[in-house]
């Protein structure tokens, strides 16, 4: 069995894959600054040289560790497989088998390969890799398994031994992270706040206001699960220009399902208030019909947590705020309410349209014919845009609006004739809406809004008569 102390020389298990002989020192290198470590690792490699079985354990766990570190799971649990018969109590063989079991969700093996090792390892271990966290990949595979209570204590180690620098705070985040979000699970609301403001404060120490952004929108979260709204909503404001790092593409995401669905909806609904507030008119914009999207994410993903009273609740609070944000573009007119409410006496129709797609946002965007046609010069380029005419629409000849329907928030799982349903009947309820006549030469009127269903009332899809059909009647 390997000595504890070896666990800090990984950088030596990946020279031990060309040990056929040791490379004298050149004149040029430093010495080594220190003795023990040097020692260690002449004894790591006589043992290895002398040892033809240790060698090739050594130089399979080094390549392993090299996949691993290469984002190749599968190929390095192979690595390890080929070793499993000599590995024995090897402590970094069972360190990156468990973690390996971890990235490739396979819950059961993940628990056993940690569990064989853990109890020997001492809290200050290295990682296997930058950003890895033994206790983060244990308490992850634990929770899986439903056993909460065991991944708090692994956590423990963790959260016990407080960081005295922002860089030590760093090398903890996820394993913070995960503390707050299983204390929210466990209804420990307050541990929760807590463990979120003292990572975020812990990480910004150094200055760096962003490192603790993630830890502040769980906070934001933790805050609206609490009730304290409008604390929740400043704090959502002053992070809004960092949701695409931390809410819609997170660095650490969310363990238990959902979570990062809540996040999204918060910070949606969060986006279009902000629209309404400052009174923007051309900016198109699916905040509201996104945070539905989002919330109804998360209700359909966690369906034991103990917060989905708290997404019904924003649920029916966004609903009669739809839509959220008609966009028009160039000079349609200078009321803009008569357009508001053609789309809002269509909307019932339309979300019918849409019904059994609950979780899905339909952008649907009118585009009107130019008060007069000019034709570019032969040797213009015209670069084509979402605004052009689309293709095989023969109503378009005969003076009607085209119509151009596209997914904005793809939730739900739709199949290609489900779509094309779903797309001719928005498109069909579209062509309803009246659009007043454009006033400047070559200019096109146009307007934009989203579309989600108003219920998850599972309903057929209405398909619309073919458009000749239509026409002839």
């Amino acid at each position: 069995m390997i000595a504890l102390r070896s666990l800090n020389l990984l950088t030596a298990v990946a020279t031990l894959a060309t040990l056929a002989t040791l490379r004298p020192a050149r004149a040029d290198e430093l010495p080594n600054d220190d003795p023990d470590a040097e020692s260690d690792n002449m004894s790591l490699l006589w043992t290895s040289a002398l040892d033809p079985e240790r060698r090739a354990l050594d130089a399979t766990l080094a390549a392993a560790l090299r996949l691993y570190n290469d984002n190749d799971a599968n190929a390095a649990l192979q690595k390890l497989q080929s070793i499993t018969t000599i590995a024995g109590d090897n402590v970094v063989y069972w360190r990156l088998h468990g973690a390996l079991s971890a990235t490739l969700r396979d819950w059961p093996t993940c628990v056993q390969s940690f569990t064989k090792v853990f109890a020997k390892l001492p809290s200050d271990v290295p990682p296997l890799r930058k950003g890895d966290t033994d206790e983060v990949h244990y308490a992850a595979c634990l929770i899986k398994q439903g056993r909460l209570d065991d991944a708090e204590q692994v956590l423990q180690r963790v959260i016990n031994q407080v960081p005295t620098s922002a860089e030590q705070w760093r090398n903890v985040e996820p394993a913070w992270l995960l503390h707050g979000e299983l204390c929210l699970e466990l209804g420990r609301i307050s541990d929760a706040a807590a463990a979120f403001k003292t990572l975020a404060e812990g990480l910004r120490a150094d200055g760096t206001m962003q490192a603790g952004n993630r830890a502040r929108w769980w906070l934001a979260m933790t805050l609206d699960r609490m009730g304290r709204t409008v604390r929740a909503q400043k704090l959502i404001a002053e992070l809004a220009a960092d949701q695409q790092r931390e809410v819609l593409a997170p660095r650490i995401p969310a363990l238990f399902e959902g979570n990062d669905a809540y996040l999204r909806g918060l910070a949606a609904a969060a986006t279009a208030r902000n629209l309404r507030s400052f009174g923007v008119r051309t900016y198109y914009a699916a905040g509201f019909e996104t945070a539905i999207a989002a919330f109804r994410d998360f209700l359909q993903w966690a369906p034991n947590s103990p917060w989905r009273g708290r997404a019904d609740e924003h649920i029916n609070s966004l609903l009669p705020k739809l839509p959220t944000r008609v966009g028009l573009h160039s000079v349609i007119e200078k009321k803009p309410g008569t357009l508001d409410a053609q789309i809002r006496s269509l909307l019932p129709a339309l979300q019918q349209c849409v019904v059994t797609a609950p979780r899905t946002v339909f952008r649907v965007i009118i585009v009107g014919l130019p008060a007069r046609v000019i034709k570019p010069a032969p040797t213009t380029l015209r670069k084509p845009t979402v605004f052009d005419l689309p293709a095989g629409r023969p109503d378009l000849a005969d003076g009607g609006e085209p119509i151009a329907v596209s997914i904005d928030y793809p939730g739900d799982t739709l199949d290609a004739t489900t779509t094309a349903a779903m797309f001719s009947c928005l498109s069909s309820n579209a062509q309803r809406i009246v659009l007043p006549p454009a006033t400047e030469p070559g200019v096109r009127q146009t307007v934009t809004f989203a579309v989600i269903a108003a219920g998850p009332k599972a309903e057929p899809v209405p398909v619309p008569a073919p458009h000749s059909a239509r026409k002839s009647q």
